[in-house]
């Protein structure tokens, strides 16, 4: 039975949405908005059309609130009054969660919120999913409450279509499913955001009756529309293409859609108090605190609101005043104050954002684009150049122009800045203006579009022709280097649903009991590639998206089998709800196996390029591994003459190069065989250091090649079992090596497990081995209060008058307090007013004696420059350690990385790695 409701929901950055249509009102019902009870900037409950999309996380308690009327859990607000407290307690606030949820270099369900925050305990953070779920909850709430009238009727139980920008990929569309399930909201169909847009103004304009107006000639001939979405956070492009004939019933196809652009309103609001906040630094230069920068922010968003919604003429000079609170010993120290003109503020947006470029314009490259926050905002700020870049990358004008637009979000209210990209596009266009698909309640015109879709769905009638929005290829691989890459197509670009697409010419073997992993691909610039075409890999027009893997049981195949292969095809289909599933199909069987592949999107350790897996020589690979069964084989081999202590050696023989040249796809081969040795280690003392130091090197650093999950998985056993030979120090030493080199793939869990084993022998006469603290100053998920504890500690072994023999304190203490680091995620790092105090534990020290020389590479890491506030230093302490590292002999290199910004490289990983990485293996640190 049909639901009653059709329910429309706009899931956005800087607000949320309802609207619902009642089908009880006739087939011709209108969709309506749903107010939204939420608490105001006061203590009184208000019930506007918006939720924002701010979440105050009220501190321990607080009990002045009822935040379960709302749907959300005790201690958590959403809505007004949690964006008004942006101004007061900026550090408990929670905005951009939309923006987290598309930022693939983090754990999007991991508690990282509020980002850089050091107002809330571990405890008190929520992931972006979690986040979402809980501005969801209260949707669900006040749907409830004020719409349906029984439980049948609840918002759980209609049907719902939630939005999500065009750009989104898979993996942030799954979450954004997540975040509904986790909310209850299970019945739930996605749809874009443009064209969202686009239907409600089609609901209430015809298209062809408005083109033909202003463009007589378009009645015979094809027209195309852009929809131009810019909110909060995101920036978005969709072309469509409107056939002609009778007015009203003329298809109207999707194009193309942008990539995705962390580009919006929040960039504005940054650029702003980036203007204002040289007014607010002292005579010293002191740069605002992370809490004052908060500050500030919220400031310059209300000041953007002011003047773009105002009606005073561009080029007023009326002066804006902002405030942000001081900071210091005295309890009576005065706000400290900054103005800009109204006409600056216009000029910052025009020019910074939507200034005059060229048709031929690409968006700069400047670095890795602001970290504030925490986000990889877009590097080039002029969306202008963005949508230059789209228009000529879509290659489907073909000397056509844009017919008309239309443009929704936030950012695009005022009229102006409307007028500006219509100018813009004339410009391109022989100064043909387009015409502008005029639209009212910009702010709810996505939800209320959303649940007139609806209607469409139900109802059968027309509706846009839109498909998959982007191509999906299959990367193959190769061994002879970057430039011979080649994808598959699996999915072509405008794929209708249920379409199923099958590579029947690309037959894959199965290995039972082992996983499969594909790396994929997406484009949005590639319409013309059909399925199973070969493409080759072109890194500015392909972007990866998190592996696909599944492993297959032995009972999947039948019980007793061994090392079984099946031939299977890949099948790719975009569901009714706007997924894309793919499943592995047995070949050749009259009732196929079917075996669904999910997208990983938890992957642990550091971000790489999507790797190549080279191909390895399979005679060498088998030699070696009749090495190592020889001595960590089911029985012991008398036929040969190699020892554990000489298997390394012998192993390079046979390869014919030292262990450092050896690809990372033979170390993971090798690792194969050991794997099946994780029992027989402990045959011998030599037998256990053998297996310990080879089984480390073959998996190092723990990630960066497919499927090092599941290898980390089964080399996590050695841990259940423990040392056959605790109490021999080669043993021990072997031990902590061991779990050093591969601490990158263990999860937040695991390495808490092994941190509190470590732990435990600090301390212990013949266990507290050098060793021990390199893989404690190793272990990056750790929680920062343990890590504190042991920095602390660190300090105190560091403080005795020994000069000598302490290099691994040094060591382990610069890992524990690196600003950036090596695979974890940046808000695991300690704050930096902790890094600040081990600086001054050292200031008076003399770091040219002895072991005290590492001081400069540890301080390097503590306070290198990240331009993330939310991790930097002060300014004070950068200076006064600057000053120290060039009197104790610190290298240009040191220096330059705690004065400036400089990337994270390839020698800086080696560093903190602390061995050699494997020959070929590239990683990206978590943050920069």
């Amino acid at each position: 039975m049909p639901s009653r409701f059709i329910v429309g929901i706009d899931l956005g950055t800087s607000n949320c949405a309802l609207a619902y249509v009642d089908r009880e009102d006739g087939k011709h019902s209108k969709p309506n908005v749903a107010s939204i009870p939420q608490y105001g900037p006061g203590t009184a409950i208000e019930e506007p059309s918006l939720l924002p999309s701010f979440l105050y996380l009220l501190p321990p308690g607080d009990a002045a609130f009822n935040a379960q009327q709302f749907g959300t859990a005790p201690g958590r607000l959403a809505g007004s009054y949690a964006r008004a407290q942006t101004a007061y307690q900026p550090e408990r606030v929670i905005s951009s969660a939309k923006s987290w949820l598309c930022h693939s270099a983090v754990d999007r369900e991991a508690n990282i919120l509020p980002w850089g925050s050091t107002d809330v305990t571990e405890q008190e953070r929520l992931s972006p999913v979690a986040v979402s779920a809980l501005f969801l909850s209260h949707l669900r709430a006040a749907f409830n409450a004020q719409i349906a009238a029984n439980e049948n009727e609840f918002l759980e139980h209609q049907e719902i279509v939630l939005t999500v920008p065009a750009s989104f990929d898979e993996a942030a569309q799954r979450l954004t499913l997540a975040a509904a399930q986790n909310a209850g909201l299970t019945n739930v169909r996605l749809l874009e955001e443009p064209q969202a847009a686009f239907y409600h103004w089609l609901e209430a304009n015809s298209l062809r009756e408005t083109l033909y107006r202003e463009r007589p000639a378009l009645a015979e001939q094809r027209s195309v529309v852009l929809i131009c979405d810019i909110g909060g956070g995101t920036t978005d492009f969709s072309l469509f293409e409107v056939a002609p004939g009778v007015a009203g019933s003329s298809p109207i196809k999707r194009l193309a859609v942008s990539e995705h652009i962390l580009l919006g309103g929040d960039n504005i609001d940054l650029a702003l108090a980036y203007e204002i906040e040289p007014q607010l630094l002292n005579a010293a230069g002191r740069k605002l605190t992370p809490r004052q920068w908060m500050h500030l922010v919220h400031a310059a968003r209300s000041l953007k609101e002011r003047v773009l919604g105002g009606e005073a003429p561009l080029d007023s000079q009326e002066q804006f005043f902002v405030s942000v609170p001081a900071e210091g010993q005295s309890l009576f120290a005065q706000p400290i104050t900054g103005s800009i003109t109204h006409a600056r503020a216009v000029e910052i947006v025009l020019e910074g954002f939507f200034p005059f470029v060229q048709s031929d314009a690409s968006p700069l490259q400047q670095g890795e684009g602001l970290a504030e926050w925490g986000l990889p905002f877009a590097s080039d700020s002029a969306i202008t150049r963005h949508l230059a870049y789209f228009l000529r990358g879509t290659n489907l004008l073909q000397g056509r122009q844009v017919d008309a637009i239309l443009c929704n979000g936030g950012t695009l209210t005022p009229a102006f800045l409307r007028e500006r990209l219509c100018q813009v596009i004339a410009a391109w266009q022989q100064g043909e203006m387009p015409v502008e698909l005029q639209t009212t309640g910009t702010d709810v015109a996505v939800a209320l579009g959303a649940a007139y879709y609806g209607t469409l769905l139900r109802d059968k009638e027309q509706r846009i022709e839109a498909g998959y929005a982007r191509s999906l290829y299959l990367e193959l691989h190769s061994d002879i280097g970057e430039a011979a890459r080649q994808l598959l197509c699996v999915v072509p670009q405008g794929t209708p649903a249920n379409e199923r697409s099958m590579l029947r010419e690309q037959p894959l073997e199965l290995l039972v009991g082992r996983p499969v992993r594909f790396q994929l691909f997406h484009s949005t610039s590639r319409p013309e590639d059909r399925p199973g075409q070969l493409v080759a890999f072109e890194a500015e027009r392909f972007h990866a998206l998190p592996p696909l893997q599944t492993v297959v049981a032995a009972g999947a195949a039948g019980r007793g089998v061994q090392e079984e292969t099946r031939t299977v095809f890949l099948e790719a289909v975009v569901s009714e709800t706007g997924l894309l599933t793919f499943e592995l199909v047995e070949a050749e069987a009259e009732q196929p196996k079917r075996w669904q592949l999910e997208f990983n999107l938890r992957a642990t350790g550091g971000r790489g390029e999507p790797s190549e897996v080279a191909e390895v020589d399979r005679k060498v690979v088998d030699a070696c591994e009749r090495m190592i069964g020889a001595i960590f084989g089911k029985a012991k081999s008398n036929a040969t003459a190699i020892t554990p202590k000489k298997l390394i050696p012998a192993l390079e023989a046979e390869i014919g190069s030292s262990r450092d040249q050896w690809s990372t796809a033979l170390l993971r081969a090798l690792w194969t065989s050991l794997e099946r040795g994780i029992t027989r280690r402990g045959r011998s003392l030599s037998h256990e250091t053998s297996w310990l130091h080879l089984a480390g090197w073959c998996l190092r650093p723990g990630y960066g090649a497919p499927l090092d999950e599941w290898r980390m998985d089964q080399a996590w056993r050695a841990f259940e079992l423990g040392l056959a030979f605790p109490k021999e120090s080669t043993a021990v030493v072997q031990w902590w090596i061991f779990w050093r080199r591969i601490a990158g793939g263990l999860d937040q869990q695991r390495q808490q497990l092994l941190w509190g084993k470590a732990l435990k022998q600090v301390g212990r006469k013949g266990t507290e081995v050098p060793e021990l603290f390199r893989l404690l100053g190793s272990l990056e998920r750790v929680a920062q209060a343990e890590k504190e504890a042991l920095g602390a500690l660190l300090i105190e072994r560091l403080s005795t008058r020994r000069v000598t023999g302490i290099e691994p304190y040094i060591w382990a203490l610069g890992r524990l307090g690196s600003r950036v680091p090596l695979y974890g995620s940046a808000h695991q790092v300690v704050a930096p007013a902790i890094a600040a105090r081990w600086f001054e534990c050292f200031a008076e020290q003399d770091w040219t004696q002895g072991d005290y020389g590492h001081l400069n590479a540890a301080f390097s890491q503590m306070l290198r420059r990240t331009d993330d506030r939310a991790r930097d230093v002060s300014e004070e302490i950068r200076r006064s350690a600057l000053q120290k590292m060039e009197r104790s002999g610190a290298t240009t290199e040191q220096l330059t990385v705690v004065r400036e910004y400089v990337p994270f490289e390839l020698t800086d990983q080696v560093r903190l790695f602390g061995d050699a990485l494997p020959a070929g293996l590239r990683l990206s640190t978590s943050a920069t």
